[in-house]
């Protein structure tokens, strides 16, 4: 869960520069250099030179800091 903690979950608008994407559109998303911080494997560099994150692949990150939280949760029901 520590990695989790070090990921900030933003909103922003692409730059008008992405032509694939809707400027005006909000988006959610999670910022590149915090990912790439605890799991680098999960960023790319794109050939256009900005960062991506593979979405997909933070699953299992989160995953386990469910469980982790779970488990926290199961040990204060028991006290």
């Amino acid at each position: 869960m520590t990695r989790v903690k070090q990921i900030t979950g933003v909103t922003f608008n692409w730059r008008e520069t992405v032509t694939e994407k809707d400027p005006t559109r909000r988006e959610a998303g999670v910022l590149a250099d915090q990912v790439k911080a605890v799991m680098p494997e999960v960023v790319i560099d794109r050939e256009d030179g900005y960062q991506a994150v593979q979405y997909e692949k933070l699953v299992p990150l989160l995953i386990e800091a469910i469980k982790e939280l779970s488990a926290e949760v199961e040990a204060l029901k028991n006290r």
